[in-house]
């Protein structure tokens, strides 16, 4: 499944002061749309700071806003050689604004901006809403260009600028698995196991590091892999609750019996002392059946049957691991 989310394409903190930034080698037709927020720092007082697209300063920026100043409402349409982000009468006012942009060629490029401005202390002195557009159809956004056209190190210290991409994070995750790893499917679960089945005493934070471990010392994985972690961590857990109750029942009702009450240890204590093993893992799954793990249990089952055929049956899985 193809979950669509936003990715961090680039970020800055401005510790000195600077007349503009660009954010350069963008692929606006691949990406499609993004999110420009900049929180400004007011370098120089009584100056607009501005943002265009791939170098254009002429007059191919509309606007239409709604703008809210003090208890005054009003509202402007027209045309300029930017878009405007960020205004302070007073040096080190703040302002903060965010902008989806829709980056494609092909159409007029569209903005929604969202607008705050001249801000200190209890003080806001704007709110607008902006509708921007740039009349380019034909060139793809390679940059985004943040300014201050009337001023010299007019985005002052501590300006923030952050552009974000909405990325698919399946297709993060698969190009994982094909580009940067060796391993195959058994390996991982062996390495997972194996640690835990070699640890006397288990708790929740070690049974985390265990797992951690083999995969952290894995030199073919790289740090994309490792940013799926989350993903990683969630599966992980999962197949060890089966592994662990398969092969080594009294680990996991000793695991159990450090988390619940007195009188679960009470009833974990008379399943450790029956003397076949067939026995204990028969009356252990009666227990999780009837107790309130079952639902745990069973969720925790279902999510890593699910996750392995869903693997096993990806294109991309087969044609790499046969």
């Amino acid at each position: 499944m193809s979950v669509t989310t936003w990715r961090l394409a680039y970020s800055t903190t401005l510790t000195e002061a600077a007349t503009s930034v660009t954010i350069s080698s963008l692929a606006g037709n691949t990406d499609v749309v993004y999110k420009l927020i900049v929180r400004h720092i007011q370098g120089q007082a009584g100056y607009v700071a501005s943002i265009g697209f791939n170098g254009d300063t002429a007059s191919n920026y509309g606007y239409q806003n709604l703008r809210a100043a003090n208890t005054v409402a009003s509202a402007a349409r027209g045309a300029d050689t930017s878009i405007a982000v960020g205004y302070g009468t007073t040096l080190a006012n703040v302002s903060l604004s965010e902008a989806l942009i829709y980056a494609k060629s092909g159409y007029i490029r569209t903005i929604i901006g969202l607008n705050t401005w001249q801000i200190a202390a209890t003080t806001v002195g704007y709110a607008q809403l902006n509708g921007n557009s740039w009349n380019n159809t034909a060139d793809e956004i390679t940059s985004i260009n943040i300014y201050s056209a009337t001023s010299t190190s007019g985005l002052g210290i501590g300006t923030v600028i952050e552009l974000w991409k909405l990325a698919s994070v399946s297709n993060d995750w698969t190009k994982s698995f094909t580009d940067t790893m060796t391993i195959s499917e058994p390996s991982i679960l062996k390495a997972m196991a194996r640690p835990l089945l070699d640890t006397a005493t288990i708790s929740e934070p070690s049974m985390i590091k265990a797992m951690a471990r083999p995969l952290n010392d894995t030199t073919t994985i790289s740090d994309t892999y490792s940013r799926q972690w989350t993903i990683a961590r969630i599966f992980s857990e999962a197949v060890t609750l089966t592994e662990v109750a398969a092969k080594n029942i009294s680990i996991f009702i000793d695991d159990v019996a450090t988390l619940i009450d007195n009188h679960v240890r009470t009833i974990t204590h008379t399943f450790t002392d029956t003397t076949t093993i067939s026995d204990i893992f028969t009356k252990t799954l009666l227990w999780l059946k009837e107790s309130h793990i079952a639902t745990a249990w069973n969720k925790a089952t279902r999510t890593v049957t699910t996750w392995t055929k869903a693997v096993k049956d990806s294109i991309t899985w087969r044609k790499k691991y046969g």
